[in-house]
């Protein structure tokens, strides 16, 4: 029989338990580790590790947690304001007491919140083996499982499509004519606001409770998005003053913003984190004639910042985009593009456009994603642009990669759709099945 262990996440925690209901069913063995108590499972899901949360006085015994990686990723650090790391200690002499003591076969959780990093690294010391489901990007409809901290998928459907239909749905994604899951909208209704409201109120339950470590104050919440309001109002003014330049014959290489916090980039893409960083040694590894496009996200959040704004203010190479125009139009006015952990580096193969990635991922087993392991290197790419021996995927190569996703991944989408949704529901356990079996 195999033990399995979840680790809360405020409202995932609510599909971690559809799942553990099922898999109850099937025999195994369920436990749970708790950062935030308000979000507690009951006891029929298993039995549960519900930290207490640290007086002064626990915080000055635990022994310190030394790890350069979990400040640089912790949303509650770089966004949040919280400035004391003692908390890292106590939580990681309670979480890997219990993982010693259970000896769960398989850990399941994000890789986002701090306890969960923290979770992930005492999972690597011990060897047991921790999966965080989450949306593949591509094909759509599918999720993947990765391993630990990273966007390695472990498993998959082994599932692959034939030539017709790959194609179709390759020809669909550089279209633009599909997208993502998780880019799809919301609806915004009264019943969502109300939502909304409710959320809030209850995250204010939680901070108030005693939940500091990933729950940000209100007060620094509101003046948080005070101060994006700025930032927007500052970017669209840059983009007022210097968008006309796209329309010119330099060479042009795209960066798209990604959404931070988010695991994509603060995770996955660590290094990276600091995009105004990057911008700027993008800058210094690129000719003075060669122009640098910023493409905001559309679902814009704290990854602006007052270095980025000034940047994007002062320095004449950079063409920021409206917020609101489409990915569509602005790739046909760009000669390359560069990711760290984008959704658009499979944009880019499928639709035959050249791509850089910074972090190595699946992206790279196609010649036509080049991974960018060093930005001193960029010159050499910007010369293959300009002489045309830029390699790009061939339709089989493009087939092959869209298997290779397919392959790699499961049918279903394993958020809380599957809570209302039966036949979703279904997917993501026969998925969970798969795995542990």
């Amino acid at each position: 029989m195999k033990k399995i262990l979840f680790v809360e996440n405020r409202y995932r925690t609510g599909v971690w338990m559809c799942l553990a209901s099922a898999l109850r069913k099937d025999g195994y063995e369920i436990r749970w580790i708790v950062e935030n108590h308000l979000f507690a499972p009951g006891p029929e899901y298993g039995p549960a590790l519900v930290i207490p949360y640290p007086s002064e006085k626990d915080l000055e015994k635990a022994e310190p947690y030394q790890s350069q990686y979990l400040p640089s990723s912790d949303r509650a650090i770089n966004y949040f304001g919280l400035r004391d790391t003692r908390h890292y200690g106590y939580y990681f002499a309670a979480i890997r007491a219990y993982l010693e003591k259970e000896k769960p076969d398989v850990v399941f959780g994000e890789s986002t919140a701090f306890h969960e990093l923290i979770c992930i690294d005492v999972c690597r010391r011990l060897g047991i083996l921790y999966l965080h489901p989450s949306t593949c990007r591509y094909p759509t409809g599918r999720f993947a499982f990765y391993r630990y901290n990273t966007l390695e998928p472990w498993g998959g459907s082994n599932e692959t499509l034939e030539d017709a239909a790959a194609q179709a749905q390759i020809d669909a994604i550089a279209a633009r004519a599909v997208i993502p899951d998780y880019m799809k909208k919301k609806k915004v209704s009264f019943r969502t606001r109300m939502e909304r409201l409710s959320d809030l109120l209850f995250l204010c339950r939680c901070y108030y409770g005693g939940e500091h470590y990933h729950t940000p104050s209100p007060f620094r919440k509101v003046c948080l998005d005070r101060k994006l309001k700025q930032w927007i109002s500052r970017w669209d003014q840059a983009v007022r003053q210097k968008f006309s330049a796209i329309e010119g014959n330099a060479v042009k290489i795209l960066y798209p913003l990604q959404m931070q916090p988010e695991a994509n980039l603060d995770i996955w893409g660590n290094p990276y984190r600091n995009q105004a960083a990057l911008i700027s040694e993008i800058l210094a590894h690129t000719p003075d004639d060669v122009l640098l496009v910023v493409k905001a996200n559309p679902k814009t959040k704290y990854e602006f910042t007052d270095e980025l704004l000034e940047l994007v203010e002062t320095r004449e190479r950079i063409i920021p985009v409206p917020r609101n125009l489409s990915m569509g139009a602005v790739l046909p006015k760009v000669q390359l593009v560069i990711t760290v952990t984008g959704t658009i580096a499979i944009e880019c193969i499928l639709s035959g456009k050249p791509v850089l990635t910074l972090m190595k991922t699946l992206n790279n087993t196609v010649p036509a994603c080049p991974y960018l392991e060093h930005i001193s290197r960029l010159p050499e790419y910007l010369d293959q642009i300009r002489e045309g021996t830029f390699p790009l995927a061939s339709p089989r190569e493009k087939i092959d990669f869209l298997n290779l996703l397919n392959r790699t991944s499961y049918p279903g989408y394993p958020y809380e759709n599957i809570l209302r949704d039966p036949e979703e529901q279904a997917k993501i356990i026969k998925a969970i099945r798969n795995v542990l079996e």
